[in-house]
């Protein structure tokens, strides 16, 4: 399987947690501030996964980084089949309505505990969010930042106690 105009990011710089666990794939350019966030995002959910077992090996995952929406793979024709974990992270959409960093921290933070932790949508996510806020380190001068951007961010959770 191949992807079509986009293209892999070579030494992008993760945590050891997820070291030869992750491809960078982008249809443009990822920006400082992005790149930034989401090593924050796997920080934050790699001290979580120290002390909370996941319940399967952590699998090979696809990140995917798009300005345009739209990602296009172009199979072998031999091929019967292929499983692809992804995320995708819509830096288009983000830039254009200028969301805050403490928003895209939270939709990164919310979608690696989706992976990582194999957890649908729904209050399960929700808790195991709250649980990586709860282990961030204390020289964070305000971690409810975090709680309340993942609140602006997703109205459902604000609704849950």
């Amino acid at each position: 399987m191949k992807i079509h105009n986009e293209k892999i990011v070579e030494n992008f710089k993760v945590p050891e947690f997820f070291n030869q666990k992750i491809t960078i794939i982008t249809d443009g350019e990822i920006r400082q501030r992005e790149t930034t966030l989401f090593y924050l995002a796997m920080s934050l959910v790699a001290i979580t996964a120290k002390s909370s077992p996941l319940p399967k090996p952590l699998l090979r995952l696809n990140v995917y980084f798009l300005e345009k929406n739209i990602v296009t793979f172009i199979l072998d024709e031999d091929m019967l089949g292929c499983f692809h974990q992804a995320i995708v992270f819509p830096v288009g959409q983000w830039r254009k309505k200028k969301y805050l960093s403490e928003v895209i921290l939270a939709a990164m933070v919310e979608e690696l505990c989706h992976a990582v932790w194999l957890i649908p949508d729904g209050p399960k996510i929700e808790e195991k969010v709250r649980d990586v806020y709860d282990n961030i380190p204390l020289y964070f001068s305000e971690s409810e930042f975090l709680m309340r951007a993942y609140v602006s961010f997703d109205p459902i959770f604000s609704n849950r106690n």
